[in-house]
């Protein structure tokens, strides 16, 4: 690594601790800060593709959302933060949950409906 690259490395590093973004991404070969609901459209699709030849009325068990979201991103994200998502989007009431959010395997979500969110 020569001393440019390295003093490149060392700004970037400098300027992504003054940050208060909860998330970063991989973007066009640089670390960018994004809004935490970053992937919330992406979760609502999955959910949306896991509901689709089930009864409306059926719920997915949260860790198989989980399990879908993080197998078909690109980026290497925790099951905890899609967790978080997850409960944020019952908070907001575009899901509704069946269950008791103590853990992820203790409930299970669907879309609500008429929901906005599908494509």
């Amino acid at each position: 690594m020569t001393d440019a690259e390295r003093r490149s490395l060392a700004e970037e590093w400098t300027a992504l601790t003054q940050q208060t973004s909860v998330l970063r991404v991989w973007e066009d070969g640089r670390i960018k800060s994004v809004k935490e609901d970053f992937y919330d459209s992406f979760i609502i699709g999955k959910l949306a593709q896991l509901q689709k030849n089930r009864a409306a009325s059926t719920f997915i068990n949260c860790p198989r959302l989980i399990g879908e979201v993080i197998g078909h991103l690109e980026e290497n994200i925790g099951d905890e933060y899609i967790e978080y998502r997850i409960l944020e989007l019952i908070r907001k009431g575009i899901f509704e949950m069946e269950g008791v959010p103590k853990g992820m395997r203790y409930f299970s979500v669907r879309l609500k409906s008429p929901c906005k969110f599908t494509s």
